[in-house]
């Protein structure tokens, strides 16, 4: 007999919500929630990068410095639209806003 799959897939149940019951929150409140990011003492970076072009998501973390310097320039190199987290800030580089 099969085992009851812990995590189901409830993705009909999302797809039918309505714009009503999807909360939207303001700006201020994402960019409020961004400034008390807590990132993990073993940690002193985080990256995430986007590529448009084949619209994927990778997320990188690192516990030295140096190895994240590189990672970072390899990947602005690239072109890649990135997001860096470290303890003192959150930067994105490479945004190209693409709404006219």
């Amino acid at each position: 007999m099969a085992k009851k799959d812990p995590f189901p897939n409830e993705w009909e149940e999302v797809f039918n919500l309505s714009e009503k019951d999807i909360e939207s929150p303001e700006f201020i409140v994402v960019l409020e929630d961004s400034v008390v990011w807590d990132l993990p003492d073993p940690f002193c970076c985080i990256v995430r990068s986007y590529n448009r072009k084949d619209n994927t998501l990778r997320e990188y973390a690192y516990k030295r410095e140096g190895v994240a310097q590189r990672k970072i320039q390899d990947l602005a190199l690239d072109g890649l639209e990135l997001t860096i987290l470290t303890k003192t800030f959150v930067a994105t580089i490479n945004y190209n806003d693409e709404t006219d």
